[in-house]
């Protein structure tokens, strides 16, 4: 599950970063759900493991239906056999025949009923697991989409705070010119200047 919600957050950050690259506005909430909805693997799989145990209701419900067979035969057969006097005789006939059989099973031991009903339940229980993981995937999305937001808004803030940084290190620099500041003013201020380039790495 750790490999399913690092490849969703992967994924929604990359979407938001090329649709954000793209159009210069980042991309809706809405439109990074659908594209997690539909590009995630894990929920892929869910869907084709869904559809493989539909497929298992008609096969269980092939148990009431009549079971016809048809069989065929044709080709020569050749004959040889003593004749009452001692002489060989040969004959070749060429029979042909078809035969179709039809059963209809009346009473099995409710074991049709039980298949149908164990398949059928597997049907639900395989939805309601599709349900929970399309759950997961969304809320995964949502988080990753809010996330790489946040980091944004953050990365943001921390370069407009560095060009504040720097305008106030000149405005510090030039009052320790005219004597009003100590060079321990300077220092702070490059400090903190620092430190915020730092953070913006």
């Amino acid at each position: 599950m750790s490999i399913a919600r690092t490849s969703i957050r992967l994924l929604a950050m990359a979407v938001v970063a090329v649709w954000s690259w793209r159009s210069g506005a980042a991309q809706t909430l809405d439109g990074a759900l659908a594209q997690a909805y539909r590009n995630n693997e894990t929920l892929n799989a869910e869907r084709a493991n869904l559809r493989a145990t539909d497929e298992e209701v008609p096969q269980a419900l092939s148990g009431y239906r009549p079971r016809i067979e048809a069989t065929a035969e044709a080709g020569p057969r050749y004959l040889n056999e003593k004749g009452a006097d001692g002489a060989q005789q040969s004959s070749t006939t060429t029979p042909r025949g078809v035969g179709v059989t039809a059963s209809q099973s009346i009473f099995n031991g409710f074991q049709t009923a039980n298949r149908v009903r164990a398949a059928e339940n597997q049907v639900l229980a395989g939805r309601e697991a599709l349900r929970v993981m399309e759950q997961t995937v969304l809320v995964d999305a949502a988080t990753a989409y809010m996330d790489v937001l946040r980091d944004a808004a953050i990365l943001e803030l921390q370069k407009r705070n560095l060009d504040l940084l720097g305008e106030q290190l000149n405005l510090v620099r030039n009052r320790q010119a005219s004597g009003d500041l100590t060079t321990a003013d300077v220092a702070q201020v490059e400090a903190r200047l620092a430190a915020a380039r730092t953070a913006v790495l």
